[in-house]
């Protein structure tokens, strides 16, 4: 693997309530050795290693999954290792790309998520037409 770029992603179950699916997931794991020693071995954070590919990491700092505490964790664990991490956080984001486009002050994502790409794989071509600039969303204060 050259690269990892995770959108919103889960990167460790400490922190969370389990749901069914993370159950599914992990219960022949947690049967093995116990909920905690299973619940450390399957995050992410604790998998960094030296020969971890280099992370981008893109979150909204209002997740209501996961929180952007975690994206903080596994940034630091991949900075100890010594392994190039990158965190864009999305002011105002929650779960998902869907609001990001709504909210004011968005940095552009798309754009960074491409050249840190381009940058990591070594490819020098133009960044490409399937991203557009947009206007900032301007802000519009509450009529209260």
């Amino acid at each position: 693997m050259q690269a990892v770029v995770s959108l919103y992603g889960l990167t460790g179950f400490e922190n969370i309530e389990l749901s069914k699916n993370e159950h599914l997931l992990l219960d022949s794991l947690i049967r093995q050795k116990g909920e905690t020693a299973a619940v450390r071995e399957a995050s992410p954070a604790h998998l960094a290693t030296r020969s971890s590919p280099p992370f981008l990491q893109i979150m909204g700092d209002k997740d209501e999954y996961f929180g952007l505490s975690t994206v903080r964790v596994l940034d630091q664990k991949l900075r100890d290792a010594g392994v190039s991490s990158t965190v864009i956080v999305i002011p105002g984001g929650a779960h998902g790309t869907y609001n990001w486009y709504r909210l004011p002050n968005v940095p552009d994502w798309e754009r960074q998520m491409t050249e840190w790409l381009n940058a990591k794989l070594s490819h020098s071509g133009p960044v490409g037409e399937g991203i557009q600039t947009r206007e900032p969303t301007p802000h519009i204060p509450s009529s209260r």
